[in-house]
């Protein structure tokens, strides 16, 4: 009984096998890895977006995003979708992403924050 000649042919038939799957876990990790990437762009995007409408807040000029932003009373968002792949059988696969973010007035926040600290002060004294 020779063990050799079944060894390389249980080879021959696992090792494409493991090195598919490798490829594959590589591709859905790098698909995973872009679809954060996208949804922080979307984040620094509407933050600078938000800094832009409220004139109070300037962000880097890093701030570009792939999709376009949606402005809706004091909210702002961003609405798009990352596909797996470009060709192959998975390219139906797609990912809905989505970053929302309310316009903060900073300046407005500082100043309400001060009229509830001198407010509270008066009532102490009259205390």
């Amino acid at each position: 009984m020779n063990k050799r000649g079944t060894t390389m042919v249980e080879a021959a038939l696992v090792f494409p096998l493991v090195i598919l799957a490798v490829v594959a876990i590589i591709h859905m990790l790098v698909f995973f890895y872009q679809i954060t990437e996208t949804g922080a762009n979307m984040h620094m995007a509407l933050r600078a977006e938000s800094g832009r409408i409220s004139n109070t807040v300037e962000c880097r000029p890093y701030t570009e995003t792939a999709f376009p932003i949606y402005k809706r009373a004091k909210e702002i968002y961003c609405l798009g979708n990352k596909t797996f792949m470009e060709q192959g059988i998975l390219s139906r696969l797609e990912k809905p992403l989505s970053a929302r973010k309310y316009v903060d007035h900073e300046a407005e926040f500082v100043r309400n924050m001060d009229l509830l600290k001198k407010k509270e002060q008066a009532d102490e004294q009259d205390e």
